[in-house]
């Protein structure tokens, strides 16, 4: 309600309480264009408002610890007519809302910046606002907080990754010296394995010249074939309840030591496959650096969904266990996973296993080497430090 609003409502009570009390002093046709205004400013911007509005998020994809940050776009196509809106933007720490008003003058646009700080990996949604602006003659305050909510976009939160690709992994040394195994698939190796007889199809660039020449004979070079290296990625989240605000963080930090990770099989020239539940299954198969973000958008997409355990996970369909290498991490161990894990190492090119927990009971201790003792590699990584051997 606005301050127009009530001395119209005063103007019309006014005029017919005089027109009762005096007859003639005012005439129907002026009562009538006085009540009229309300109706017609109402119906006017209902139907012919010329106030555009557009949301877009600066950025499909932001970091953990980034802000998250939308443009509100206002644009007046109105010739004659100046809008004035009020914007309120609700805090995210439950602080004073965010209050501005906009003087939007004919043929003018303006833009909005909404910005929310981000704690948790995930899909941020926007923050809530609401935006309106006064009718025709200034009587009403028209909102238009529900279309400007369902045109934005969320922003997804990806696992924050620091530090340089030379820095030490816990299975770094694995992957550069390439003890891992590998998937079975061939692919160009620049050794040179042998030299023989040229055959119909060869290039001519394989051509060794000086062999040739003293043979007499078109002789081609045989490059070597290396196994390319795949790696299959598995992630068990800890278990959330409500509100949990120690649990997300749990995940955050399980969900950037694997985007860690990721990253390094990336760098080494490794074929990631990332299989998420959603509860849905999600699998995604990508090689090289440039593809990294994909991955992690995917781990973002995961981040707030339920408990899926290990074991429902690897029952699943894998992929061809005899010819992969997997890399999986998780923030507990137990009895059934841990037999899962052992016949996954039977079957597969290897597993690498990484826990992420402050302390393991007696019992867990002793699963870990029995999955070492199986051929496992097996790291238990403290939160927020160093390996634990």
């Amino acid at each position: 309600m606005t301050i127009r609003f009530v001395l119209w409502v005063i103007a019309v009570v006014a005029t017919i309480g005089v027109s009762q009390l005096q007859e003639r002093l005012f005439s129907p046709y002026l009562v009538l264009f006085i009540c009229l205004l309300a109706p017609v400013s109402l119906l006017y911007d209902v139907f012919f408002k010329k106030l555009r509005l557009r949301v877009k998020a600066r950025d499909e994809m932001v970091q953990r610890g980034q802000a998250a940050s939308w443009q509100l776009q206002l644009v007046n196509d109105d010739r004659n007519r100046t809008h004035f809106l009020d914007y309120t933007q609700k805090s995210s720490d439950h602080g004073n809302p965010d209050k501005k008003m906009i003087h939007m003058p004919p043929q003018t646009n303006e833009t909005i910046d909404i910005q929310v700080d981000t704690r948790h990996c995930g899909i941020q949604q926007p923050p809530g606002f609401s935006l309106g602006y006064l009718s025709l003659f200034g009587l009403f305050r028209l909102p238009l907080k529900q279309t400007a909510n369902q045109s934005l976009s969320p922003v997804y939160v990806l696992p924050a990754v620091h530090g340089s690709l030379s820095q030490p992994s816990p299975f770094g040394d694995l992957i550069k010296l390439g003890q891992l195994q590998s998937s079975g698939r061939e692919a160009n190796h620049d050794e040179i394995d042998h030299m023989r007889e040229m055959m119909a199809g060869d290039s001519m660039r394989l051509i060794h010249w000086k062999l040739s020449a003293r043979l007499q004979e078109w002789m081609v070079r045989q490059y070597a074939k290396a196994q390319e290296k795949s790696v299959h990625v598995l992630v068990e989240l800890p278990e959330l309840s409500n509100n949990d605000e120690a649990g997300l963080s749990y995940r955050d930090e399980l969900l950037e030591r694997v985007a860690a990770e990721i990253r390094g099989f990336l760098y080494h020239d490794f074929q990631v496959t990332l299989v998420t539940h959603e509860p849905d299954v999600l699998v995604q198969t990508v090689r090289g650096l440039d593809r990294f973000d994909s991955l992690r958008r995917q781990l973002a997409v995961v981040a707030p969904k339920k408990h899926v355990p290990l074991v429902v996970q690897l029952a699943g369909d894998i992929g061809e266990r005899s010819s992969l290498v997997f890399y999986i991490a998780t923030s507990t161990i137990d009895q059934d996973s841990a037999r899962e894990l052992s016949e996954l190492q039977r079957t597969s090119g290897g597993v690498l296993l990484e826990i992420l927990s402050d302390g393991l009971s007696q019992q867990q201790k002793e699963l870990v080497k029995e999955l070492q003792y199986d051929g496992l590699e097996v790291v238990v990584r403290p939160r927020n430090g160093e390996n634990d051997d």
